[in-house]
């Protein structure tokens, strides 16, 4: 989505076309509001952890970019820590696009192409390092880093009350801010500040599934250096756990192109 995995692929393949603005989700939480260091933490079996086998979302996204919205139908499946598709229609699906462990492949009808790349072939256009497992979370509103394998945060209130985990790797900020009275994750993001790169992602409008609150709003922010994005998806409808295919096949008279 460079830009952030997905949003960046969706860019290459939609040939977009102008419709009803979604609605960003609010982004008073940012992490570079006034801040102090806090003792309060989350305990992981309190987070509003997003787990389950299946999951379909149906929904509307919408890409501004130099000034210009681009609209479309979604459909996103995902199995959990194994594959994501991504389907987009214009009334006729318009593309596809396939994310699994080790590889991303995706096609668009418009003018008949396909390209296929690595996640080393995204770190290379967004310089910062993304695995499958982050991108999932990042979409699904888990957090990028777990807390439980990971204790050296350091932790901060803001003006807002919320608590923001901050953690820097390999010249990489990482912050995640989570609403305390909820324990919901509402926002997060990933930085380079070096080379002014970063993508921030905002949850919002959630809704109960199971044994978890699902986001029905997500927006991401994305900076590659030269070019700002923004990202919005409003998903409509649920089904989850269920058994679901993944349609995905790249027609044999499509024209390779570069990522």
């Amino acid at each position: 989505m460079k830009l952030l995995i997905l949003i960046f692929l969706l860019l290459l393949t939609s040939c977009g076309s102008k419709k009803k603005t979604i609605q960003f989700p609010s982004t008073e939480f940012n992490s570079e509001i006034k801040k102090i260091p806090s003792k309060k933490n989350i305990k992981h079996e309190n987070l509003n952890y997003i787990d389950f086998n299946n999951l379909v979302l149906f929904g509307n996204a919408n890409i501004q970019y130099n000034n210009t919205n681009y609209g479309f139908d979604i459909n996103i499946r995902f199995k959990k820590n194994d594959k994501i598709l991504i389907s987009g229609t214009l009334i006729l699906p318009i593309f596809k696009i396939l994310i699994q462990q080790d590889r991303i492949l995706g096609y668009q009808k418009v003018d008949r192409t396909f390209f296929e790349a690595n996640f080393d072939d995204v770190y290379t256009k967004l310089g910062i390092e993304l695995n499958f497992s982050e991108l999932e979370n990042l979409f699904l509103g888990n957090p990028i880093i777990d807390l439980k394998r990971n204790n050296n945060f350091k932790i901060y209130q803001n003006e807002s009350k919320m608590l923001i985990y901050n953690k820097e790797i390999d010249n990489i900020t990482y912050n995640m801010i989570f609403d305390s009275n909820s324990n919901k994750l509402i926002s997060q993001e990933i930085a380079q500040f070096e080379s002014n790169r970063y993508i921030k992602i905002y949850y919002n409008s959630f809704e109960k599934l199971k044994d978890f609150h699902l986001p029905s709003f997500v927006g991401i922010v994305i900076n590659d250096g030269n070019n700002l994005i923004k990202l919005t998806l409003s998903n409509k409808s649920k089904n989850i756990d269920n058994e679901i295919s993944f349609p995905f096949s790249i027609p044999n008279n499509y024209r390779k192109i570069e990522f």
